[in-house]
């Protein structure tokens, strides 16, 4: 990030509001949030199906009105779909073998217009 603040210390409200200042880019903050993820992710494997290029194409689109606005953020895998996605498996075995696209977004993960 161009600023000299340190990514690691700071919580949502405290990166939205550099991003607000334009202290920091939407992309900058997300290229960042996508490093610490690389660095992390192969020990903790919280990270089943990465969309980094998707985040990168809407942390380069303008953005939506709200206090979190171009921070980078997880969907958790519980039932959100995301059109062009695989369904989520639940961690459940039973549930991963599931492999048909959505056709639509479930209405936590659709962006607001």
């Amino acid at each position: 990030m161009t600023c000299t603040v340190d990514y690691t210390q700071l919580d949502a409200i405290g990166l939205a509001a550099l991003i607000s200042r334009r202290e920091v880019t939407p992309l900058e903050a997300l290229d960042e949030a996508i490093a610490r993820t690389e660095a992390l992710n192969p020990t903790i494997n919280a990270i089943t199906l990465p969309l980094f290029e998707r985040a990168r194409a809407a942390a380069k689109a303008p953005l939506p009105a709200g206090p979190l606005a171009g921070v980078p953020f997880l969907l958790k895998d519980l039932g959100a779909l995301l059109t062009g996605t695989f369904p989520p498996a639940r961690a459940s075995c039973s549930l991963a073998s599931y492999r048909t696209m959505t056709a639509r977004s479930s209405r936590a993960t659709r962006r607001p217009v």
